[in-house]
């Protein structure tokens, strides 16, 4: 069984405001091999800045446990709300061990989408 890698992994994402938003992440070890995620549990937010307050949950759930898949999800009525421009987001992982392990880490822009919500 593979066991998370304990660097933080960095990466940048861009959210559309008013839209919804879908991510899913594969999570491997050093060998480029899925880690078991089974008996795991995972979360995922936005905040201002590091050790600020959340403003968006991104719905972490793990989508294929033996695949080490998960995935983020935040509704375009959740989207619309936020008023920032930019943030900063991670991705813990509680292991079934008991082991908290920070995965993933990065920059969030919230850009504007531009054309009117399709009828």
């Amino acid at each position: 069984m593979s066991t998370p890698v304990s660097a933080t992994a960095v990466l940048d994402l861009v959210i559309d405001r008013g839209c919804d938003f879908d991510l899913e992440i594969t999570l491997t070890d050093a060998a480029d091999d899925p880690v078991d995620l089974t008996g795991a549990s995972v979360s995922a937010a936005v905040a201002e800045l590091p050790g600020g307050t959340t403003f968006l949950d991104l719905g972490a759930a793990i989508s294929d446990a033996s695949a080490g898949k998960i995935t983020l999800t935040a509704a375009r009525a959740d989207t619309a709300e936020v008023t920032r421009t930019t943030g900063v987001w991670d991705l813990l992982v509680l292991d079934s061990a008991d082991k908290l392990i920070r995965q993933i880490a990065g920059k969030v822009t919230f850009s504007k989408i531009i054309s009117p919500e399709p009828a």
